[in-house]
Parts: structure tokens; C-alpha cells; sequence
């Protein structure tokens, strides 16, 4: 375990590094994909409730009329993940003018919303549940992202890696594959049988503690500086914060283990001024309850001079920290 050996002396220049210093955490873009998404109204009595298997058709939900949607996510920014969509709403489509049947407000609506999107790796790891509320249709809110045209959902939080995040959010139906309602007595067992439509999710995610570079080593743990620079081809040690959860599994606030090496559970990326590198692992740094090693190679043709590395974490990016390169030791 020379990570631990070395580490202890290490720290106090490490937070000397004003280059490396902390920034404020900037909004992620993910891009959500949901298929066999159903939309389950409460339209009958509880004693039919899921009996039926065959595959059911109504109209939309009225006014005061509350459902229960479903939906596998299938990927993130075009990574394959997987996990479900579980979406609960009342009805209340609202109007500016006195319209009967619909509801009389200032702002026109079609609903309240709740949202808890379950995400897995694609290999069944759980990352995490973030956790959306808010009103469906009309405008969105004064500093929304251009890409979210209506609606004023707030992310509300998250756990694991989610823990603490917040933002704004936007689905958008596929106009090709629409989303299926269908009644409370169908079945759920059977929504892959009996198919869904698509989703297509917009997230503005800005992370409680976003991953952070707070200092850079060669692998005899000397400090890159600008006398001793990265060079193409070396393996480099990124020293980093806001990783998230290890498996094995660590309590939180307790320190990594000395005597066994612990893998971050989300998954880690990595960009060398501004072009992904991947990571050869990223791993908590023992003794430590929230500092990891990242690995990475310089890759060639990385000129030389002051450049940039930057740290996500569940696509969620951290602020780009310096760094220095030299040339080629061939």
C-alpha cells in the first residue's frame, strides 16, 4: 500500500496548492432515456386493482385524477445504465380563464408531480435515487437552461452520490412512441409485454460536492510541478474529493481501509485539456474518509506547458484544475 505509506506527508503541500484550490460547483447536463413507460390512472376500485394482464387502453387522466407511471432507464449521456422511473401525479390542469373542468389559477399547469428515478450501472450496481417534484406544463422558471422550455421541476435531492444535489428538470415524450396510459387494473407485471412508450429526460444536476482535483503525483508520489512535470505516457495519480461511495461498502465519515483496496462505486471520468482519458481506477485513499486516487495516463502528443485536468463522478463534472506537462522522455 504504498498510496497509504507516502500520503501523510503529502497533505500539508497538497492544501498549499492555490492552484488546486476548491471552486463553487457548476450545473451537469445528463440525458436520461426511459422506455416502457406507462402510465397507470386510478380509475376503478381497489379490488381490480393489477388483475388484468392483457394489455388495457384509455384516455388521458381528467382533472383531480391521480396516476402512478413506470419506466425503465436504459441510459445516461449515452452510456448504458440501468434502473426505473417511478412517477406519481395528480391532475390538475389549470387556466388562466374560467374554462369548466379545468382549474382556475394565474399560471396555467397541467399538474403536481413527483419523480424518483432509480439508477443502476449496467452491471446492477446501484448508484443512487434522485428525487423531482414540481408542476407540469406552463413556463418554466426565470433562469431555467434555454433546453427546458416548460414546467418548474426542482430536484429536490438524491442519495449516494446524489446525496445533496439539486437543479431543474424536463421530460420530453417521444413524439414517435408515445407514452401508453392504460388503467390501474392492468397488470404491472406485464408492462414489458405489453410495451410503454419513450422518454426522453433533461437534468440540470449541480452536485452538493463536486469531484475535485486537489492534487496531482507520479507514482513515487512526488508532487507534478513545473519542474517535474507529466509526461506522455506516465501514469499519473489524481488526489480527489466528492467521489461518493466504495465498494466494499465504508460507512460514511469512517476511513478507508488500510489493508484493502475499495472501488468507487460510481463511475469516474476523466478529460486532459478538455479530451476524455479513460481511468485506469479510482480508488479510496487509505486512512482517509473522503479522498481517492484516480489513475490515469498522460496520453501522447499532450504538448507541454500548463494544462487542465477534470473530474466527474456520475456525470457529473467538477471544476478543471492545473496541471503540468513536459515533452516526451523519448
Amino acid at each position: 500500500m504504498k498510496l497509504l505509506k507516502r500520503s501523510a506527508g503529502l497533505v500539508a503541500i497538497m492544501l498549499m496548492s492555490s492552484s488546486l484550490a476548491a471552486q463553487s460547483p457548476a450545473p451537469s447536463l445528463l440525458r436520461i432515456d426511459v422506455t416502457n413507460h406507462t402510465i397507470y390512472v386510478y380509475d376503478t376500485d381497489q379490488s381490480r386493482w393489477a388483475t388484468t394482464p392483457s394489455k388495457l387502453t384509455r384516455g388521458q387522466p381528467k382533472v383531480f385524477e391521480s396516476w402512478l407511471a413506470i419506466g425503465d432507464i436504459v441510459s445516461i449521456n449515452g452510456s448504458p445504465v440501468k434502473g426505473t422511473v417511478f412517477e406519481h401525479s395528480l391532475t390538475v390542469t389549470s387556466s388562466l380563464n374560467l374554462t369548466p373542468g379545468q382549474a382556475i389559477a394565474d399560471v396555467a399547469r397541467g399538474g403536481l408531480y413527483e419523480w424518483n428515478l432509480d439508477v443502476l450501472q449496467a452491471d446492477g450496481t446501484p448508484l443512487g435515487l434522485i428525487r423531482i417534484s414540481g408542476l407540469s406544463g406552463g413556463p418554466p422558471p426565470p433562469d431555467a437552461p434555454k433546453t427546458v422550455p416548460r414546467a418548474n421541476y426542482i430536484v429536490t435531492g438524491g442519495t449516494s452520490v446524489f446525496t445533496g444535489a439539486h437543479g431543474y428538470y424536463f421530460a420530453a415524450i417521444d413524439p414517435v412512441n408515445n407514452v401508453r396510459v392504460t388503467s390501474i387494473a392492468e397488470d404491472p407485471a406485464y408492462r414489458r409485454v405489453n410495451g410503454g412508450g419513450t422518454l426522453h429526460l433533461t437534468l440540470y444536476l449541480v452536485p452538493a460536492t463536486p469531484a475535485q482535483v486537489v492534487a496531482l503525483y507520479h507514482t513515487d508520489f512526488s508532487l507534478v510541478t513545473r519542474s517535474n512535470p507529466a509526461r506522455p505516457g506516465q501514469t499519473i495519480i489524481a488526489r480527489a474529493t466528492g467521489l461518493g461511495p466504495v465498494r466494499p461498502a465504508v460507512d460514511p465519515g469512517q476511513p478507508f481501509p488500510k489493508d484493502q483496496e475499495v472501488i468507487v462505486s460510481s463511475p469516474v471520468t476523466l478529460m486532459v485539456n478538455d479530451q476524455p482519458v479513460d481511468t485506469l481506477k479510482a480508488v479510496g485513499w487509505p486512512g482517509t474518509a473522503d479522498n481517492y486516487g484516480v489513475y490515469f495516463p498522460v496520453p501522447g502528443g499532450t504538448p507541454a506547458g500548463a494544462g487542465t485536468v477534470r473530474l466527474g463522478v456520475a456525470w457529473m463534472w467538477g471544476p478543471a484544475s492545473e496541471i503540468r506537462f513536459g515533452t516526451d522522455p523519448r
